[in-house]
């Protein structure tokens, strides 16, 4: 196998398509789990109150590592959605670095 030394510049034309045939073997670890990916993004989708977001968080940085990608943590966000007026909610714990937020751009 042949280092390859060189990227592609950010914002270039041909760096989201070559984004989407890298990601291909990307997937989710739980089937109830739902992986979106769009260009250069990708949006995790873990839902209920489970401890399914920290495995799926490490598969996707272990596919990072193993594929030479560095995650923008500046752009990482977790979102919790819940009703609005329940009277009891626990708040699950905080991914290490990932910053909670009440509402995000898709």
């Amino acid at each position: 196998m042949a280092n390859i030394g060189l990227s592609i510049v950010q914002g270039s034309a041909i760096g989201p398509t070559l984004y989407i045939v890298m990601k291909s073997d990307l997937h989710v670890v739980s089937c109830i789990n739902v992986i979106i990916k769009l260009a250069d993004d990708t949006t995790l989708l873990v839902p209920k109150n489970t401890d399914g977001l920290d495995g799926e968080f490490r598969q996707v940085t272990e596919w990072a590592e193993s594929n030479r990608l560095t995650l923008n943590a500046g752009k990482t966000k977790e979102i919790v959605f819940r009703r609005p007026q329940v009277k009891y909610f626990h708040m699950p714990p905080a991914i290490d670095c990932i910053e909670h937020v009440t509402c995000a751009n898709v």
